[in-house]
């Protein structure tokens, strides 16, 4: 399903309950939703009487019931963050960009920490109903869909995409790790046993694999590229 978010795009509805939103055609200057989306598509909302609110991402279908727009996720609302249970009236409907997932780069990303989940996601930071690992690790795709501290001794299948836990970031290779203490500028850093970073390269063996993780670019920043197990 494709996120599409369109301008002026505004309808009413008078859906009562917490339940999907029937839309009720779009107002006055302002386009419909299905001039926008197509069955299956997200889009971000929000849905306000004037009184009570409630921010989210909806998913849009059209059946016998009509056009409807379906409360995938609440991000805010006047309901303490769950969705409002609507009284009977009418009240407007419209896309529009939620706060969390706004980026401000004016304190160099600092606008990343906290929960910001939706804009880690968007930057492909954060993978998407994935979590897991410790924070200042390397962490590995379990076989449960979860990250998990990586190790030298896993496996090189268990290797292939790991990623760099820094706060609620999940960092891809390739990534400039920035915040870090203790390192050593050019030095060239490995993967320990309980998933973090060390200068010293363990032996190989038959089960212990060394593995480049990247390059210390000074003492606070890792350029993060891991490189292919070595064994024998």
């Amino acid at each position: 399903m494709a996120l599409k978010m369109r301008d002026r795009v505004k309808e009413t509805t008078t859906t009562v309950g917490t339940g999907a939103y029937t839309l009720g055609g779009a107002a006055t200057g302002f386009r419909a939703f299905s001039a926008v989306l197509t069955n299956g598509n997200t889009c971000y909302y929000v849905c306000t009487d004037g009184v009570n609110w409630e921010t989210g991402l909806g998913t849009y279908t059209y059946s016998i019931n009509g056009h409807q727009l379906a409360r995938t996720s609440i991000y805010a609302s006047s309901n303490s963050g769950s969705a409002v249970n609507w009284s009977a009236g009418t009240r407007d409907i419209f896309q529009s960009y939620p706060a969390e997932g706004l980026l401000f780069t004016a304190n160099n990303l600092s606008e990343l920490s906290g929960t910001r989940t939706l804009v880690l996601a968007n930057l492909g930071l954060l993978p998407g109903s994935q979590s897991g690992g410790a924070n200042g690790q390397v962490v590995r795709l379990s076989s449960a869909n979860a990250w998990v501290a990586a190790s030298r001794t896993d496996t090189v299948d268990q290797l292939v995409g790991l990623m760099f836990r820094q706060g609620d970031a999940y960092w891809p290779p390739g990534s400039v790790i920035t915040g870090l203490s203790g390192l050593t500028a050019g030095a060239v850093y490995y993967l320990s046993t309980s998933g973090a970073i060390t200068t010293v390269a363990p032996t190989p063996s038959g089960s212990l694999r060394r593995v480049v993780i990247g390059k210390a670019i000074s003492t606070t920043a890792l350029l993060f590229w891991p490189g292919t197990p070595i064994t024998g």
